[in-house]
């Protein structure tokens, strides 16, 4: 019996940055809730973007963002892992070195760029609906704890990392794709499959009580704490080879067809 089930955002239930929910997914997640399970979003983005996502349910959902960084239910951080201070401030400057890369700065609740009026920045603010702020400089860092700093770049952004930043930073960060555009880096040994391990604990749930969706690199981990565990047709190879089933593509609402399926059965 299937009593957590955990997904994806980008790539897996929408397109990558965008906000467009297929509103059929809120009707059937509250039917999974009055049925006692517990329905997750876990994503790479900050908290603020994905809430938006869920409307009238989203107090009902538990929460993974910033890669699996932070925990929320009930507006309540429950669980933060932060980058070390002593590698954020040199892993902020070596982004600026990458051609053509821009530096997302990630708190638990809030989000910063180096300087206002960016691709990025504006992309963030008004599709991905971020609660951002831009900091006056590359050499300037939020007062808070940072969870994440993201490489942003237009087209290839694990191309571009590939020669030295991720060489020189993966013996200290974890590093992960997180779409064309993005590569993460957050604490090591943290993952939304860590995350997810977190929840079951809580929540008092087994591998085999658990339903996970997802399509990229940063959602492996994930997929592997699941028995019941789904990469949509659309993901990547590294995530379908980790997941024991496949799912429509995201296009197709592939993750709402296996959770009406599986209220069908219930």
């Amino acid at each position: 019996m299937i009593k957590l089930i955990v997904t994806d955002v980008d790539g897996t239930l929408v397109e990558d940055g965008s906000s467009n929910l297929n509103p059929e997914y809120k009707v059937v997640i509250k039917k999974l809730l009055e049925q006692g399970i517990c329905f997750v979003v876990a994503s790479g983005r900050q908290y603020t973007s994905i809430k938006k996502l869920f409307g009238e349910i989203a107090d009902h959902l538990w929460y993974i963002t910033e890669g699996g960084t932070v925990i929320i239910r009930k507006d309540e951080i429950l669980h933060v892992d932060a980058l070390p201070d002593h590698y954020v401030k040199e892993l902020v400057e070596d982004v600026h070195r990458l051609e053509d890369c821009d530096a997302l700065i990630c708190g638990q609740l809030k989000a910063y760029v180096p300087c206002e009026g960016s691709k990025m920045h504006l992309w963030m603010k008004n599709d991905y609906g971020y609660d951002i702020e831009p900091l006056g400089g590359w050499d300037q860092l939020p007062e808070e704890k940072v969870v994440k700093v993201s490489v942003y770049h237009p087209s290839d952004a694990e191309g571009v990392t590939k020669e030295w930043f991720v060489p020189k930073w993966s013996p200290h960060v974890k590093i992960s794709c997180a779409g064309h555009w993005w590569m993460d880096c957050i604490k090591p040994g943290v993952d939304k499959g860590s995350a997810v391990r977190r929840i079951q604990e809580i929540i008092g749930v087994t591998p085999e009580e658990t339903m996970v969706f997802g399509d990229n690199l940063n959602d492996v981990e994930m997929l592997q704490s699941a028995k019941y565990s789904y990469a949509v047709a659309n993901a990547r190879e590294e995530a379908k080879q980790a997941a024991n089933y496949i799912a429509d593509s995201y296009q197709k609402n592939g993750v709402l067809q296996e959770i009406k399926k599986l209220l069908q059965h219930e």
